[in-house]
C-alpha cells in the first residue's frame, strides 16, 4: 500500500512542480532577450539596432525598458538622418514602436508623422501607429507561457502559439519565420498542416502560400535570412 501512496504523491509532485520549472526557465530566457535588446538600443550600432527592430515583430516583447530606448533613439536622431541607410534604420525603429502594443508611444509616432523631414520615416511612423492596437493583442498570444512546451525552444514555442491562434496575420508571420529559420519540428509542422487545412476566416492567398512554403525543406532559400 505504501509504495502506491508514495508513487501517487510523487506523481502529484511532478505535475505540480514541472510547470513551475518550465515557467521559470522560460522567464529566464525572456529576461536574457530583454537584456540583449536593452544593450543593443543603448549602444550606437545602427546595423544591430535595425536587425533587432525587425525581430521585435515576432518575439512578443512589450517591455518599456526596450521601447523607451527605441523611442529615445528616434527623438534624438529623426531630424538629422544623413543617408538612405540612416533613414531605413529610423523607419524600422518607428515601426518597432508599434510592435510594443503600447499606446504611450503614439504621441511620438504622431510627432514623427507630422514633423520628420524624411518621407519614408513619416510613412513608417504611420504604420507603427496602426500596429499598436494589433500588437497589444498579438504580443499576449505570442507570450502565452501556458501553451509553451519544454520540448521546444523559446522561438519555436512562440511560432506554435501564433499558429494555434485564430489570427491570420500571426499565421503568416510564423510561417515566414519558420521558413527563413529552417525550423523542422514535427509538432510545429503538424500545426502548419492544420492551418493549411483549416484556415481562419480572413486568411488571404499570400498567407496560404507562406504556410505551404514553410513546409518546403528543399526550397533553394530554405533556412536563409530574408
Amino acid at each position: 500500500m505504501r509504495p502506491r501512496i508514495f508513487q501517487a504523491l510523487f506523481t502529484i509532485a511532478c505535475l505540480f512542480f514541472l510547470p513551475i520549472d518550465l515557467y521559470a526557465g522560460i522567464e529566464d530566457r525572456k529576461q536574457v532577450e530583454i537584456d540583449a535588446y536593452i544593450k543593443t538600443f543603448s549602444l550606437p550600432f545602427r546595423m544591430k539596432q535595425h536587425t533587432a527592430a525587425e525581430s521585435l515583430a515576432y518575439t512578443g516583447h512589450s517591455d518599456p525598458r526596450i521601447f523607451d530606448l527605441v523611442e529615445q533613439q528616434l527623438l534624438n536622431n529623426y531630424q538629422s538622418l544623413n543617408d538612405s541607410y540612416d533613414k531605413d534604420w529610423a523607419s524600422w525603429l518607428a515601426k518597432a514602436l508599434g510592435f510594443s502594443g503600447n499606446e504611450k508611444y503614439l504621441a511620438t509616432l504622431k510627432l514623427l508623422q507630422q514633423n520628420a523631414p524624411d518621407r519614408k520615416l513619416r510613412k513608417y511612423a504611420k504604420i507603427g501607429a496602426t500596429y499598436t492596437k494589433q500588437y497589444d493583442k498579438w504580443n499576449a498570444i505570442i507570450m502565452d507561457a501556458e501553451q509553451y512546451s519544454d520540448q521546444l525552444s523559446l522561438s519555436e514555442n512562440r511560432y506554435a502559439n501564433m499558429l494555434r491562434s485564430t489570427e491570420p496575420g500571426l499565421h503568416k508571420l510564423a510561417a515566414k519565420r519558420i521558413f527563413f529559420e529552417g525550423v523542422e519540428v514535427h509538432s510545429i509542422s503538424k500545426l502548419i498542416r492544420y492551418r493549411i487545412d483549416n484556415p481562419s476566416p480572413g486568411t488571404d492567398s499570400d498567407t496560404k502560400k507562406w504556410l505551404k512554403k514553410s513546409l518546403c525543406t528543399d526550397c533553394s532559400t530554405f533556412g536563409s535570412r530574408p
